[in-house]
């Protein structure tokens, strides 16, 4: 009898906890470690999800474009989840942080809080995608409190700023497919469409910048009644103690970083341009609250207007000996979270020409203006102020170049400059008349082009100055595509694939099919823009495929019946050359794909391609890219060498500067000097090599030469001087 009223005694007990452990709501303030046991931690690499006891938040730190998030089921009976998210210096796209009720990888609710895209609600019903705008700015630092209420035909997505009343971001219908209790999940990620990892445990490939994102205050449940808790939770987040305004850091740009040089600006006298100034709030723990830049100009510079971004800023002037003070307040007012920098870099180091001055969390200061030669020697400086106290002051001297010498006539099939990018002027009231003064600026340095993305602005400012807009960047086609233009089962390559869609490479030569539809949609933007050509990037890398599709491609090609596939054509297999030979042909036609779609846009535009593959060092037995193959449809080749130095002492070395300009020359001349591509060289006209590109995929300039290589067999490349 005394063991069974134990039993019964220890059975009633478990009851009571489980009950206990049932109860709503759930809630978590992060102010212990480690973790509570319901959450399941679910992050890439060496990322962490933890909590930060100072804070007395879930920290979520690590790489940009790589999942990094916490999830527990929704418990039984519950129906509401409710967070507070602080994205404090993470500008990523689709791996903003977030707060998402999952079913399965194809049926879910995404609340976004991005610095990239502000706030967004996406959702999928089986597989099928919508976007709806949030219709709130998220600015970097700030506190959002977020939530989700299912219910029985809808799920209701509401947020706000933390201390405001929650309002309504969307309203959306609830199908059967998001029946029963979805996972919780808060954080980072993205899920693919159509394929990838479920839980949103998806990276790209690119990831290099480490980022923070703080989570608070998880409420699963009714919230009425924890007010309270709340309120002192709140009062944990901010850290003890003051903002050190030694911590903030301004650089100009460009400038270079040669130790001799990097206290001088180097600007061209009457010609209109741009200076930016970047800045930083490197303190580790405090915000810089009232954030504001203060700016001592000479007369000289003939500063036209100042920028950033879209911002309407409140410009205070006072005139100083020699020039004019500024000091820039953002209207509203800006806050400076911590460990924050102006430029993508991760050192404190003033960047040089090599970084190209854009993030989408505090965005470069732009200072429009027209110097004149006796700006030469002037001084110029500028500092960043908080409520804490002001900054160090950047001190640097003004150097005016000699006055740019007329244009020379040059040969005609001289291909002249490029100007990469073009978007530099923010999308402002006064945006058109900046660009026709830079766009006259560029004509008189001698660009011939500019490729852009097809805005209305930039396209009108370039041919006005007679520059030819091309349009760029073809985007790889990634799983990053709308589910329409996702390959049907039968248009799939057969090897899986790291990045891309992955179509068979027969059904991107051919242009058909899914493929098709998405090139004609693409190229359409030509004629909608009014772009006269079209430039592609990186190019001509083929999925892997062995289908059935490719063998009867490769047999018709080589003309071999006795072909075992694919044995053959793999490494060491008795076809293996003919096989590189094959998948050059297939990139090639890739290009061809693309111009044909361009043309029936803008018949006989131009086509322009900068080729990620060329003929030495082994590279197209590495990746079957072969600049001959491609350049069959193109009017005008490039092949990629980075050339400016970090510093004009390297200028002239082998190894950067001249150097690699000839390199890139021989590269052209050596892969097309060949029997093999002698047969399709004739309806090559020009080819160039860049002569300056940054590392950033956001570059504003690239600097081209070309030389005439009609012939049937091209001997060499020119290049001229800029």
């Amino acid at each position: 009898m005394r063991a069974f009223m134990c039993s019964i005694m220890g059975l009633c007990l478990a009851l009571t906890c489980a009950c206990a452990e049932a109860q709503l709501p759930v809630y978590d303030s992060f102010d212990t470690e480690p973790l509570h046991e319901r959450w399941t931690v679910d992050s890439a690499g060496d990322n962490t999800a933890s909590v930060d006891l100072k804070r007395q938040a879930l920290m979520l730190a690590g790489l940009d474009n790589q999942f990094n998030h916490v999830e527990t089921p929704m418990p039984e009976g519950a129906d509401r989840v409710q967070v507070d998210i602080c994205n404090i210096s993470d500008i990523t796209a689709s791996w903003s942080p977030s707060l998402i009720l999952y079913w399965d990888d194809g049926n879910w609710v995404r609340l976004m809080v991005s610095l990239m895209y502000d706030l967004r609600v996406l959702s999928s019903v089986d597989q099928e995608h919508e976007v709806t705008p949030g219709g709130l700015k998220i600015r970097a630092g700030d506190w959002y409190r977020c939530a989700m209420q299912m219910e029985a035909d809808t799920v209701r997505v509401t947020c706000a700023p933390v201390g405001e009343p929650l309002r309504e971001v969307a309203v959306l219908p609830r199908p059967e497919s998001w029946t029963g209790q979805p996972t919780i999940i808060i954080g980072k990620g993205y899920m693919h469409v159509g394929t990838g990892n479920p839980d949103f445990d998806n990276n790209y490939h690119k990831a290099a910048k480490r980022t923070r994102v703080a989570c608070d205050d998880v409420i699963i449940g009714d919230p009425t009644g924890l007010a309270d808790q709340i309120a002192a939770s709140i009062e944990h987040r901010e850290i003890a103690g003051q903002h050190d305004p030694t911590q903030l850091q301004v650089a100009f740009w460009p400038s270079i970083t040669h130790p001799d040089t990097q206290d001088t600006i180097w600007l061209a006298p009457d010609l209109y341009q741009r200076l930016t100034l970047l800045y930083s709030n490197f303190d580790s723990e405090q915000a810089a609250q009232d954030f504001r830049l203060q700016l001592e100009l000479p007369d000289g510079l003939g500063l036209d207007r100042i920028t950033l971004g879209a911002q309407t800023l409140e410009i205070t002037e006072t005139p100083i000996a020699g020039g004019t003070a500024y000091e820039i307040r953002p209207r509203g007012g800006m806050g400076m979270p911590p460990e924050i920098g102006g430029v993508d870099y991760e050192t404190k180091q003033q960047p040089g020409w090599f970084s190209w001055p854009r993030n989408t969390v505090m965005q470069d200061l732009a200072l429009f203006c027209e110097p004149v030669p006796a700006a030469d020697g002037a001084t110029i400086r500028a500092r960043a102020v908080a409520s804490s106290g002001a900054g160090p002051w950047r001190e640097m001297t003004i150097s005016m170049v000699a006055p740019v010498p007329e244009l020379l006539d040059g040969p005609d099939e001289d291909l002249g400059l490029s100007m990469w990018g073009g978007d530099i002027a923010a999308k402002v009231s006064a945006e058109p008349e900046i660009l026709d003064r830079l766009m006259a600026t560029w004509a008189r340095l001698g660009v011939n082009r500019i490729h852009t993305h097809g805005r209305e602005p930039v396209v009108t400012a370039a041919k006005a100055h007679g520059i030819d807009p091309f349009l760029y960047s073809w985007w790889h086609y990634s799983t990053q595509c709308p589910p329409a233009y996702l390959p049907a089962d039968d248009e799939k390559c057969s090897e899986p694939r790291r990045r891309g869609s992955g179509f068979c490479p027969q059904v991107i030569g051919e242009g058909i099919g899914t493929y098709g539809r998405f090139l004609d949609e693409v190229t359409a933007k030509m004629a909608e823009s009014g772009c006269v050509g079209f430039m592609l990037d990186y190019e001509c890398t083929m999925p892997m495929c062995f289908d059935d599709r490719c063998k009867q491609a490769f047999i018709e090609y080589t003309d071999l019946a006795d072909v075992n596939w694919p044995e053959d054509v793999q490494d060491e297999g008795r076809y293996r050359d003919q096989w590189i030979g094959f998948r050059s042909w297939q990139g090639g036609r890739y290009c061809g794909a693309i111009r044909d779609a361009a043309r029936r846009a803008v018949p006989d535009c131009p086509m322009q391609a900068w080729l990620a593959g060329y003929d030495y060092s082994n590279t197209i037995k590495s990746h079957q890219i072969d600049v001959s193959r491609a350049a069959e449809f193109l009017t005008e080749p490039e092949t990629p060498h980075y050339t400016l130095p970090a510093d004009y002492s390297d200028m002239w070395i082998d190894e950067a500067g001249l150097g690699s300009v000839e390199m890139g020359i021989k590269t052209v001349q050596d892969t097309l000097d060949t029997p093999a591509a002698a047969e399709h060289a004739g309806a090559i006209r020009k080819f160039s090599t860049r002569r300056y590109r940054p590392s950033s995929p956001r570059a504003p300039a690239g600097f081209h030469s070309g030389a005439d290589t009609s012939t049937a067999a091209p001997t060499g490349a020119t290049c001229t001087s800029s």
